[in-house]
């Protein structure tokens, strides 16, 4: 009997074939050969083999689009040239715009594919605790509820139009210079028209400058000298550059005119006063 079985009762009856062979002195049995030397049967390619691996390869390849990195189709170079083509940037709108109302501000230009805003600040947005702090978020959120802040850096804000044909946007380019709430719209391709030839740098600007004053600072001393006025307003466009975060004016800015004649005209605002700050304007260089 086994040590085992004088312990637990156990017959030796009931012990297994490997017990019977230990009691008996004899080793057991090992599998013949090595385990690692066994040779495993992989079977000879064929063309049927082939053709269904290619099958399911096309099939995974056409199933999974390409991607960028935050899940969207990502879009060819050409592709987004063209509907660079198709977009129009507008300056100078309402701080109350919201996304749909600059949509409808262009619907009779054609199509609007898409509408966005930049540089605007929030008033009263809550997002849920997952999305706490981003502000990238605060602001989408804002624009399409047409919030901002109150003691927000400036008081007019700036968007995007994309529209569904390039043949919309020779129209929609014919309202800059329009007035839309009280301001005076600056439409412009998506990326701005930059005439050095009639522009003139203006410098030592108060942090509150506001593109409707300055614009009407300019244009008021102009009207006096202007002699081609019926061919429309002096002043092209006004650019104020702002710091990104605060929104509050640099310092710096451009106001493009409406011809080179009028370049010498506006140098005359050389040391002019506006909000009681004295302005520098020089000729404009190539930026």
């Amino acid at each position: 009997m086994s040590l085992l079985s004088s312990i637990f009762g156990a017959d030796d009856s009931t012990a297994g074939p490997e017990s019977s062979t230990r009691e008996k002195g004899e080793q057991p049995s090992e599998p013949s050969g090595n385990l690692f030397d066994r040779k495993v049967q992989i079977p000879e390619p064929t063309p049927e083999n082939d053709a269904a691996a290619a099958e399911e390869s096309k099939g995974n390849s056409d199933a999974t689009p390409n991607k960028g990195d935050n899940g969207r189709n990502k879009k060819s170079k050409e592709e987004l040239d063209e509907e660079e083509a198709r977009t129009i940037f507008v300056g100078n709108l309402p701080p109350s715009t919201s996304r749909r109302s600059l949509a409808s501000m262009f619907k009779h230009c054609g199509k609007v594919s898409s509408t966005r805003l930049r540089s605007i600040a929030t008033d009263g947005v809550k997002l849920a605790p997952e999305h706490a702090g981003n502000q990238n978020m605060v602001k989408k959120v804002a624009a399409n509820l047409g919030k901002l802040l109150e003691a927000d850096g400036r008081k007019s804000a700036q968007g995007y139009v994309v529209f569904a044909s390039l043949d919309s946007v020779k129209e929609a380019l014919e309202m800059n210079n329009t007035e839309h709430g009280g301001f005076t719209l600056r439409v412009d391709h998506a990326s701005p028209t930059n005439d050095a030839s009639r522009s003139v740098f203006v410098g030592n600007l108060p942090y509150a400058a506001e593109e409707e004053t300055l614009r009407s600072h300019f244009e008021t001393y102009l009207s006096r000298f202007d002699v081609n006025e019926r061919d429309g307003s002096a002043v092209s466009s006004v650019r104020i550059i702002r710091d990104k975060d605060t929104q509050q004016c640099k310092g710096i800015g451009y106001i493009m005119l409406r011809d080179a004649t009028l370049v010498s005209l506006a140098l005359g605002l050389h040391e002019s006063k506006y909000m009681r700050r004295e302005l520098r304007v020089q000729v404009c260089g190539k930026r």
